[in-house]
């Protein structure tokens, strides 16, 4: 990729920091040759937020004279209102400037929190940009629907291709993985309520292994009290080689979450050749169907019980080979194709 005059601006990805927007950052540093990168955010300790919210702006000042383009990853609430800084800064500059959205929870923000000068703020921010970046279709439309005039563009995230993928069923029990922030949005505890109504019927059919961080102390004291110890291993935050070895267990990736964009850990199971059960939210029915799948409400415990059901006892290999087959999209090959044409446009 020609990336020599491309700055990229966003969360701090090189420790072993966790969320999509550090994977994808991850995942595009490991690719892309020069990677010229400012750090707006690192953790959420008070005095790291002050250092890379006002040094990042230094930075990136510093480094505008050799930059054509200024392709900045953003969320929600206090992630999009500080890149605001970061984007007028950059057109100050005379640069041109790409907004990647993330954010599994804008419309909310939008719809519901925001006031109306808030909301006349942010379209006029969405409105400034050359280039607006979506995760998917379904996005692409919402922001269409808000009043947004400025160019819209669809963009895959991107994940790491896997080697040595086993696709066939295996004997033994149906084996789930939750990867994710742990508490409600994502769903993990519907998992748990799940397994606890049909705990008796699930032993010795069905393994959960959870790996994530947020309110452990919350998932600890729920596996106890439902008496789900022998159905589930809580591994904590998992990376590298554990991550890897979770994942390559794994038959089924399971996220029913409330609201995504387009969601990391699934696209990681379906790199790994795993089925998924997910909810109908954001741009996961772009990826999810009968054919590699199941979708189920947000919140309906019966039906994410009913779906690993659906799984149990069964010959999967050809749901395993289905999400093989949608997750090629989002390997890095086709995704920085496009995202050159997408800078080459500018």
């Amino acid at each position: 990729m020609k990336t020599a005059r491309i700055l990229t601006v966003g969360e701090y990805y090189k420790d072993s920091g966790s969320g999509g927007i550090v994977s994808v950052l991850r995942c595009y540093a490991g690719q892309m040759k020069p990677f010229r990168f400012v750090a707006s955010s690192r953790g959420s300790f008070f005095f790291n937020k002050i250092l890379y919210d006002f040094g990042g702006l230094v930075k990136m000042l510093f480094k505008l004279p050799g930059t054509d383009i200024v392709h900045i990853h953003t969320a929600g609430r206090g992630s999009f209102r500080k890149h605001q800084w970061y984007l007028r800064l950059a057109r100050f500059a005379g640069k041109k400037t790409i907004l990647h959205m993330h954010s599994a929870e804008f419309k909310q923000y939008f719809n519901e929190e925001a006031t109306q000068n808030i909301r006349n703020s942010i379209l006029h921010t969405l409105n400034s940009v050359d280039i607006l970046i979506v995760l998917s279709e379904a996005w692409k439309d919402w922001y269409k629907g808000i009043g947004v005039k400025a160019r819209i563009e669809v963009l895959n995230n991107i994940v790491p291709e896997t080697d040595g993928i086993d696709i066939s069923s295996g004997k033994g029990p149906l084996n789930l993985l939750f990867l994710g922030e742990l508490g409600p949005r994502k769903g993990v505890f519907d998992i748990l309520a799940a397994l606890h109504g049909h705990k008796e019927d699930f032993k010795g059919k069905v393994h959960l292994d959870i790996g994530g961080t947020g309110q452990e102390e919350r998932l600890r004291r729920e596996i106890i009290d439902k008496g789900l110890e022998p159905l589930i291993d809580f591994h904590g935050y998992v990376s590298g080689r554990q991550k890897d070895s979770l994942l390559r267990k794994a038959d089924v990736i399971i996220l029913p979450s409330y609201n995504e964009g387009l969601p990391i850990s699934l696209l990681e199971g379906m790199s790994y050749g795993c089925a998924v059960i997910s909810s109908p939210v954001g741009g996961i029915p772009e990826i999810v169907d009968e054919s590699n799948g199941r979708l189920v409400p947000p919140g309906d415990i019966d039906a994410i019980a009913e779906a690993i059901r659906s799984f149990i006892g069964k010959d999967i290999s050809s749901y395993k080979k289905a999400s093989l087959d949608k997750v090629q999209a989002f390997f890095p090959g086709q995704v920085l194709s496009r995202l050159q044409s997408l800078y080459d446009s500018l």
